[in-house]
């Protein structure tokens, strides 16, 4: 069984939709998505342009959609799919509950209003080596001093992503130093996700998907706000619009997967970032990543099976 992992902002890295691999798929979603918007994709991950969140997340979605339809194409089919962030749309469009052009759409204008809401000043970051329970009381300590901050995923089991302003994120960080934590690390994000800052913005993106069809998934979506298997389409519309508010139960999600026997999970571009996660945290996983050859690792995943 194989599970499909497509990555949030925070992976990009300049000029990415051209470093992928050469397969037909790929050109073909990557030509839809320049003829649904009337812009040409490659242009979103210049340097220049990666400045803007809606670059960065239009470029993630095409690059997460076209990398899985060319392993589809070669006989790689997921079992599961879950998405991080953003990558949720990708992983939505791949188990067919929602159209690419409609998902292309979505994060467009998800990605404006992110910007737009929050210029300048705020961020995200990592703390590394203390538990989710004690950075939760850690940051409610911070907020009853004024700070704004808040927990955003939790990635692993000590690897905690947090969301705010960065003033309070920088006091957060000293905090968290002086109660142990292995490291603090600035991530390369400038808007503050998944925090109740973003809650007008979920109700926003959850009114929009209400125009479009939201299908069942053929593919079961794993969910980001509540790590759970979703079949039911209206669940899944909420967990796209309001994971934006919602910290990202990223690794419950793994765990769930795990339990139920998955050991085969493949991280689609940008990216290695969720493949070092699983195998640092999953002992009989096995976790790769979609670099630049899709042929060599399909052969892999078949002669593994």
């Amino acid at each position: 069984m194989v599970t499909f992992l497509f990555p949030g902002q925070g992976s990009q890295f300049p000029n990415m939709l051209h470093s992928l691999p050469n397969h037909t798929k790929i050109y073909e979603v990557i030509e839809r998505a320049g003829a649904c918007l009337d812009e040409n994709p490659y242009d979103w991950c210049v340097p220049s342009a990666l400045i803007s969140t809606r670059n960065i997340q239009l470029s993630m979605l095409t690059m997460g959609v076209s990398c899985a339809r060319a392993l589809m194409a070669e006989g790689v089919t997921p079992k599961f799919v879950a998405g991080h962030s953003v990558g949720a749309y990708a992983a939505a469009v791949i188990s067919n509950v929602l159209s690419f052009e409609d998902a292309l759409q979505v994060v467009k204008y998800r990605g404006e209003e992110m910007e737009a809401a929050f210029p300048v000043g705020y961020g995200m970051g990592v703390i590394q080596g203390l538990p989710f329970n004690v950075v939760d009381i850690l940051l409610k300590e911070c907020r009853d001093k004024g700070h704004t901050v808040y927990i955003a995923n939790e990635n692993s089991a000590s690897q905690i992503a947090i969301s705010g302003y960065r003033d309070s994120i920088e006091y957060a960080f000293k905090i968290a130093s002086k109660k142990g934590a292995r490291g603090v690390q600035w991530l390369d994000v400038s808007i503050p996700s998944h925090c109740p800052l973003f809650s007008e913005l979920g109700k926003s993106l959850d009114q929009k998907l209400d125009t479009l069809d939201i299908a069942s998934p053929e593919v079961p979506y794993i969910a980001n706000r509540t790590a759970r298997m979703l079949s039911d389409p209206v669940s899944i519309q909420r967990d796209l619009a309001f994971n934006i508010e919602a910290p990202v139960r990223w690794h419950d999600g793994m765990t769930m997967l795990y339990e139920r026997g998955v050991r085969q999970f493949v991280q689609l571009p940008p990216g290695d970032v969720y493949t070092d996660l699983i195998n640092q945290n999953f002992e009989e996983a096995r976790a790769l990543s979609v670099v630049n050859n899709v042929e060599s690792l399909t052969n892999f995943l078949r002669r593994d099976r």
